[in-house]
């Protein structure tokens, strides 16, 4: 399988502008909104989008999505299916996008034949490098997340949706929301209101919201300062003395 090359942010977000430019084109008009991702990739890709036990036909590993290059064909875990679980909207939509960022960025890495342990089911990217570890799933995962993001959420959107929502198009800081909700502590990784409000019209979900405004330096979420706690006892030592 051969290396994921690095490429740039910027560049990963062009090529998802590009790609909801061209399906506009190939419906004569503009791309609707919010993004109509399972259409893009079945009608202007060409894709299938099927639904599927993923996690039992990948030995129980934890998979929302794969792709099989040979087949053209991307799969979705059948409990992300919308029309029997409407509340996971967001998460299908990130990651139906998500899949079709590896078909766009990567399907030359991919491999055509089965994926051992799926039982002739599909062969992936995300099976495949879900369960590896190292540089390759790191690169590979990350630079989908971006293409999903751009895709779902682009710049101009949020940018107007934005100022609708504060009258201005600066960072705001939600620190403060953030550490109230527990932010920090660990890996949890609470939504603040801004989020979750914007998340609505874009029919993503308000962690996947959260992340783009980041990326895109609008929000920001300090986490709380930890002492040292080193330091701490060598100061109430000096103190004490």
């Amino acid at each position: 399988m051969d290396e994921v090359e690095y490429v740039a942010k910027a560049d990963i977000e062009a090529a998802a502008d590009r790609l909801r430019a061209e399906y506009a084109r190939h419906c004569g008009g503009c791309v609707q909104f919010p993004t109509p991702v399972d259409e893009i990739i079945e009608s202007h890709l060409d894709l299938n989008l099927h639904y599927t036990d993923l996690k039992g036909r990948c030995g129980g590993v934890e998979v929302r999505g794969a792709i099989c290059v040979g087949e053209m064909t991307i799969w979705i875990d059948e409990s992300l299916e919308p029309d029997s679980h409407p509340e996971q909207e967001g998460v299908q939509r990130f990651t139906a996008a998500h899949e079709a960022g590896h078909w766009m960025l990567h399907r030359k890495h991919l491999p055509v034949t089965d994926a051992p342990g799926m039982d002739g089911g599909p062969s992936s990217s995300s099976v495949n490098w879900s369960v590896s570890h190292g540089r390759r799933y790191n690169r590979i995962e990350h630079q989908a997340n971006i293409f999903a993001g751009a895709l779902l959420m682009p710049t101009d959107a949020v940018m107007r949706h934005w100022r609708r929502m504060f009258g201005h198009d600066r960072m705001v800081d939600a620190s403060e929301e953030f550490r109230a909700l527990g932010g920090g502590c660990g890996d949890f990784e609470p939504v603040v209101g801004p989020a979750e409000k914007l998340a609505a019209p874009f029919k993503v979900s308000g962690f996947a919201m959260q992340i783009r405004l980041k990326r895109m330096n609008l929000l920001r979420l300090d986490a709380p300062t930890r002492p040292n706690t080193f330091v701490v006892q060598a100061l109430s030592a000096v103190a004490a003395q």
